[in-house]
């Protein structure tokens, strides 16, 4: 999987809460496990696309802690957007 190396103050990185270690599981509600770190940052930089139309300003990451991500390791269970336990962020505001 791609981790986050660095997460810039006042960006919206830092918004939304990423941190440093968090690792990256789906961009756009499309699993990135196994792609490579240049198709992940081209997921990421295409944006969203709704009703056709191509946001590129707007990006939607599942993303999970260290301590989470060990956890359903250790239990084999997999990690995907449609868990109950996940937490949406808008680093716009709340949601």
């Amino acid at each position: 999987g791609q981790y986050i190396g660095k997460v810039d103050a006042n960006s919206p990185a830092a918004a939304a809460g990423l941190r440093e270690h968090d690792r990256i599981v789906e961009v756009n509600f499309v699993c990135v496990e196994d792609q490579s770190h240049k198709e992940v940052v081209a997921r990421i930089k295409d944006g969203v696309t709704r009703n056709n139309t191509q946001h590129t300003d707007e990006v939607i990451l599942l993303v999970v802690d260290e301590a989470t991500d060990e956890y359903y390791f250790n239990n084999a269970w997999p990690i995907n957007s449609s868990d109950p336990n996940v937490q949406r962020i808008d680093s716009s505001g709340p949601v």
